[in-house]
């Protein structure tokens, strides 16, 4: 790998191909590169309302579809994220080492790279484009402060580099890093600037970046994410391997941040003793109880935002609907379940909240049926599911744990309004009155789970027995795996390795920091 030479100086400028080059503005926004675009193509305002009727949006679908089906290929910004995700995989993805002699892993590193290169990306993205800019392109990283420190939802960096052909500015191109993913796409362009010429663009920028994949600098970033307490997302490339957070950096946080890390590390070393990898349910409930009270207890003001307060749930729900959309993409009730459970966590009425769970619940009798029809028979006549259809089962008891941990949550929103109505919040002694009264009312909360007839405890190992009265986490890792973590007839056994994949995602990455 070529290592950045320190003495260079920052470049704010790079050829790409094709007739274009890339510039880097100081202080840069996507408002203000778009500014310099003399004839800058502006979408029409025009949005059609929900008062609609069917047949119209029948109809708007329907010219969807033609105009799909008789546009030729237009190659854009996920094709260059997909041969980027391609070439990590191929270099880096099983430990590979061939045709780049000059690579080292250390063991650490070797282990994180088992869980796949995709979340690498985003560090080998930063790495590259610092070397082609000598570092220049730490300028244009939104919200980067002086020291290579800078905040961002969900902890990502955001790129804005103006695209210029004969030194006359055409476009603003976008490009997003974080633990999971990478984005790249052009968010504005000179009305002159054709399809072809975005393809020219996108494919030109994608030649810049692969054609020299060897070489990156050794550069450092850290975005902390205020949604999850400033936790530090670091990106980049130190010369041995690519930065990103670590099993030990999760544990730390969790017990810095008076979280119960221990069972994060009981689960650790459950997940790795399970002959597949699977983390079994009394540990699942365990850590998600911990995380309740945490929220509940600590971090009350941020009960008021949805994001923070069912992030987890939705995170986990979108990974299991993608699976289902890959597999069925025609079928979209469970997109719409999808879209109602996020509707529910940002209703704050509980009557309101029913009856979304009444429009779930309706939509779920359907789901129920399509899945009931998307089996197959073997030569043995033996009737076989998909695994892909128990994201269907992770939706629906998600939305019910949603709703049912909602109601908790505006409890506790209510009580802590009212007590900062009743109490002045400035005082020492009224901030430890007003902590000890939630604490009264989460007690009170969790006595009364505990005297419910619960359908989550049924013992702490997964069983065929039980398999329909199981966490939505479970059906979700199933999802994933490919089958369950047991025998049963219908289905296939999931796969090791993925189960790891999973849970190790699940338990490092998707939990609250």
């Amino acid at each position: 790998m070529e290592l950045l030479d320190n003495e260079q100086d920052p470049q704010l400028y790079f050829t790409v191909g094709g007739g274009f080059s890339c510039r880097i503005i100081l202080g840069t926004s996507e408002e203000k590169l778009a500014d310099l675009i003399d004839n800058l193509h502006y979408e029409s305002a025009w949005c059609p309302t929900s008062t609609m009727g069917e047949e119209y949006w029948a109809e708007l679908a329907r010219e969807a579809e033609r105009g799909l089906a008789d546009r030729d290929f237009f190659y854009d910004g996920s094709d260059v994220t997909g041969e980027i995700y391609e070439m990590l995989r191929k270099q880096y993805g099983s430990g590979n080492q061939e045709g780049n002699p000059e690579q080292a892993y250390s063991q650490a590193n070797m282990l994180r790279l088992q869980h796949g290169a995709d979340r690498y990306a985003a560090s080998w993205l930063l790495a590259r484009l610092w070397q082609l800019t000598a570092g220049g392109i730490r300028n244009a990283i939104a919200s980067l402060g002086q020291d290579n420190q800078g905040f961002g939802d969900g902890g990502g960096y955001n790129i804005y580099l103006l695209v210029e052909k004969e030194g006359q500015p055409v476009a603003v191109l976008w490009l997003e890093g974080t633990a999971d993913y990478i984005t790249l796409d052009i968010r504005q362009r000179a009305e002159s600037l054709g399809g072809k010429e975005q393809e020219r663009i996108y494919r030109s920028f994608a030649q810049s970046l692969l054609n020299a994949q060897e070489k990156i600098a050794v550069c450092k970033i850290i975005i902390k994410d205020p949604e999850q307490e400033a936790f530090p997302f670091p990106y980049g490339w130190d010369g041995t391997e690519f930065l990103c957070c670590t099993p030990e950096d999760v544990l730390y946080w969790l017990e810095k941040k008076r979280k119960k890390g221990e069972l994060i590390r009981k689960a650790m070393v459950k997940v790795e003793a399970h002959p597949l990898h699977h983390l079994e349910r009394g540990l699942r409930e365990a850590i998600c109880h911990e995380l309740s009270l945490y929220i509940r207890l600590y971090q009350t003001e941020n009960l008021l935002n949805a994001a923070f307060r069912l992030k987890l749930e939705l995170d986990i729900m979108t990974r299991a609907a993608q699976i289902w959309q890959d597999t069925w993409w025609e079928e979209n009730n469970l997109s719409l379940a999808l879209t109602k459970c996020r509707e529910l966590v940002y209703e704050e009425n509980s009557v309101k909240r029913r009856i979304i769970m009444e429009e779930l619940e309706n939509i779920w009798s359907i789901l129920r049926d399509f899945m009931e029809h998307t089996t197959i028979r073997d030569m043995k006549h033996r009737t076989h599911k998909f695994p892909a259809s128990l994201a269907g089962y992770c939706i629906m008891q998600g939305a019910y744990f949603l709703h049912y941990e909602m109601e908790r949550y505006m409890e506790v929103i209510e009580k802590w309004k009212t007590l900062g109505r009743d109490v002045e919040a400035s005082s020492p002694e009224a901030l430890h009155k007003r902590q000890k009264e939630i604490e009264e009312l989460v007690n009170e909360q969790v006595n009364r789970e505990f005297s419910e007839d619960s359908w989550g405890r049924t013992g702490g190992t997964d069983t065929a027995e039980d398999f329909y009265r199981e966490d939505m986490y479970f059906y979700a890792a199933c999802t994933f795996a490919d089958g369950l973590p047991y025998e049963m007839e219908g289905f296939e056994t999931g796969k090791p390795e993925k189960f790891r994949e999973f849970w190790n995602w699940w338990l490092y990455e998707a939990l609250i920091l």
